[in-house]
């Protein structure tokens, strides 16, 4: 379902305070997808873009994105894209806001690669003039999502400009691993209608509130000799992860920082979460299923002689920030990346506690999280 930009804005007459909009159920609605249109963006890279035909035409990639934060003290704007949108064209990235016809140009802050997220910026002298009423994201602690919830993604579907799908979390917990890549990501199934150009662009609830980034979805499987087409199936990688992710390139402005235990993880095709494996074209392969252990320990870190090779882990329990207020979380162990969900916000110097599977039972295994350093992860090389 296709919006026009002047409709939606001119529906947008509700307002919006920290305590929710009042009004109608349907102006409730229209009021909270307003606001998350509002935050969406249009992403193209390469090529030529001089004005908005140019920008859906001459470039050669496109796909969306979110305004992420708005920073009043730099005079700066900061954008989420996926990183596969502006892949090889780090140089040559524009931002359509939804209110405006002018494309502006970006620069790369940073990006991860291994996860698919990428950072843009944008410095303007006059934020209100730039910005003609779009807004920066609302975020929702994905981790709190349920299945069966209803939820809508806005992008640059087919280079079109941005339009608005509804649907709903299909899974909260569904393991992808995208065409090229070694290893698995965590996402949100949903069965919003998702098209070429989607990626990068948002994953809302009801409330219009950010709940993930789009980043691929399922187009076709292989029934024995055929194979069958497939709609409603989409993921996006939880916003939780989004945003630990972004903070952190922000902050380091070449690279994610998180927690580093010296402790590598890795899966067994075994039983547990599911894995689908998945193209951004929705290509599919087979499921696979897994159990979470230790596979090697570096010497004189701070897991050593705490963990060891070979370990069962059951679940992890840590202390982290949210909003400002110290919370202890304890989750299972759903992948070998289990921090990659958490660990950018985990705090340092705090005790990490591994549930580990010993014979019938379990062992807890305290680890002190005092170390913290880069990932692996790739990086723009021509940073602003």
């Amino acid at each position: 379902m296709k919006n026009s930009r002047s409709k939606v804005i001119n529906n947008y007459t509700l307002e919006l305070g920290s305590s929710g909009s009042t009004g109608t159920g349907s102006e409730i609605e229209t009021a909270y997808k307003t606001e998350a249109y509002l935050s969406s963006v249009s992403v193209a890279a390469g090529g030529t873009c001089t004005n908005e035909k140019t920008f859906y035409t001459s470039t050669v990639y496109r796909g969306s994105g979110v305004i992420y934060k708005i920073d009043e003290s730099s005079k700066t704007i900061y954008f989420i894209t996926c990183y596969h949108v502006i892949n090889g064209f780090e140089d040559k990235v524009w931002v359509l806001l939804a209110t405006s016809l002018k494309p502006i140009e970006v620069s790369v802050v940073a990006y991860s690669a291994h996860h698919d997220i990428a950072v843009l910026k944008y410095v303007s002298s006059d934020l209100v003039d730039t910005l003609s009423g779009c807004k920066a994201i609302k975020t929702f602690d994905s981790s709190y999502i349920s299945n069966g919830e209803d939820v809508f993604a806005i992008g640059n579907s087919l280079s079109s400009g941005l339009s608005i799908t509804e649907g709903d979390v299909s899974d909260t917990n569904v393991m992808i691993r995208i065409s090229g890549n070694s290893f698995d990501t965590r996402t949100i199934q949903t069965s919003a209608e998702i098209n070429p150009g989607n990626s990068g662009g948002g994953l809302f609830n009801a409330k219009g509130e950010f709940i993930g980034l789009v980043n691929a979805k399922k187009h076709s499987v292989n029934s024995g000799s055929e194979t069958v087409t497939v709609v409603g199936t989409a993921y996006a990688i939880p916003s939780n992860l989004v945003i630990g992710i972004a903070d952190s390139l922000i902050k380091t402005k070449n690279k994610a920082i998180q927690v580093n235990l010296g402790a590598v993880f890795a899966h067994d095709i075994n039983d547990g979460m599911r894995i689908e494996y998945i193209s951004h074209d929705g290509v599919y392969k087979p499921i696979e299923t897994y159990t979470v252990y230790v596979r090697s320990v570096t010497s004189g870190s701070v897991a050593h002689g705490k963990l060891k090779a070979n370990d069962v882990i059951n679940a992890v329990e840590f202390s982290v920030v949210e909003n400002g207020v110290t919370k202890l979380i304890k989750v299972n162990m759903f992948n070998q990346h289990i921090f990659d969900y958490y660990a950018f916000s985990i705090i340092e110097d705090s005790v990490i506690t591994f549930f580990v599977k010993d014979g019938t039972g379990e062992r807890q295994v305290q680890v002190v999280a005092s170390a913290v350093a880069s990932e692996a992860i790739s990086t723009a090389s021509s940073m602003n």
